[in-house]
């Protein structure tokens, strides 16, 4: 919470419990709430950072960072606030109207976009993300290799 009071993010629970309110209620999951601003067309999500499925609060911030680059996303930080002991951060984004990809039609869209799929013959590079611990990595190739 030190680097929120610092950046000045530090949001109060009710203004963000109020906002929720005011917005259409979507399925979230065990780590979020999710709310959808019609007037805006944005959807808020506060995340329980402590249920969060990554290692951090970093890994999670920079996961939304590589899908503002590479999905050419708007996932903006709002900031986060304390409840009970646990840290919750609140975020922004486009609302899209339609269904989550299957992990096939994700994984290719993640080669399009130039990455490639260390491991191919993983199985977790099989499972998709329910696997926990595929990745994808730039095409890359190391100057000092050459």
């Amino acid at each position: 919470m030190r680097f929120a009071e610092e950046a000045g993010l530090v949001m109060n629970r009710e203004a963000v419990a109020i906002l929720q309110c005011s917005a259409d209620a979507m399925r979230g999951g065990r780590e979020h709430r999710a709310a959808w601003l019609r007037s805006e067309g944005r959807v808020i999500k506060d995340a329980d950072v402590h249920a969060l499925a990554t290692e951090s609060m970093f890994d999670y911030l920079t996961d939304l960072l590589l899908s503002n680059y590479f999905f050419d996303d708007d996932i903006q930080m709002l900031g986060c606030y304390e409840l009970e002991g646990r840290v919750h951060l609140v975020t922004s984004q486009p609302y899209v109207d339609g269904d989550h990809p299957d992990w096939a039609e994700l994984k290719a869209g993640l080669v399009r976009q130039g990455l490639r799929d260390p491991y191919p013959n993983c199985l977790d590079s099989v499972r998709g993300p329910s696997g926990m611990g595929v990745s994808l990595l730039p095409d890359y190739t190391d100057p000092s290799e050459e």
